[in-house]
């Protein structure tokens, strides 16, 4: 919508250029430069507050992205350490599961489908145990605030 009005009011700007240009007295002139003046800093607050909303949303699916990431670590952190028998293979595991995220996070379904299903997707692709299911519900039903350790 905002570039729908930004491309009228260039529109509007471009016609009010071309009369003034083309006015037969100054005091046209003037009236029409004026005019092509308030619809150019139409356009550019329209870019300008379009380019901000965009920022903004960038912003809040970085956060989304965040906050679903220590979700769904926190959740699995438990059977990553569980399956491992060394502290070398530990942590080996867990760069695997940090990859995995780092992956899953490029997807816009990552932030919108249940967080179950994502810490059901990694289950699998890391392949850890399902048992250790039980301990996913006690995560989804952490508050955000509340998810844990990067």
């Amino acid at each position: 919508m905002l570039s729908d009005l930004a491309e009228l009011a260039m529109d509007l700007a471009r016609d009010f250029a071309g009369r003034a240009k083309a006015a037969e007295t100054a005091q046209d002139a003037e009236r029409l430069a004026l005019s092509f003046e308030r619809m150019a800093r139409s356009v550019r607050l329209s870019i300008a507050l379009q380019r901000r909303l965009h920022r903004d949303l960038r912003a809040d699916r970085a956060e989304a992205v965040e906050v679903r990431r220590k979700q769904v670590r926190a959740a699995l952190i438990p059977a990553v350490h569980a399956t491992a028998r060394r502290l070398s293979e530990r942590f080996e595991r867990e760069s695997e599961l940090d990859v995995a995220l780092a992956e899953e996070a490029f997807h816009e379904a990552f932030v919108q489908t249940p967080l179950a299903s994502c810490i059901a997707r990694l289950r699998d692709r890391l392949g850890l145990p399902a048992e250790d299911a039980a301990n996913d519900a006690a995560v989804v039903a952490q508050p955000l605030a509340r998810a844990g350790p990067s």
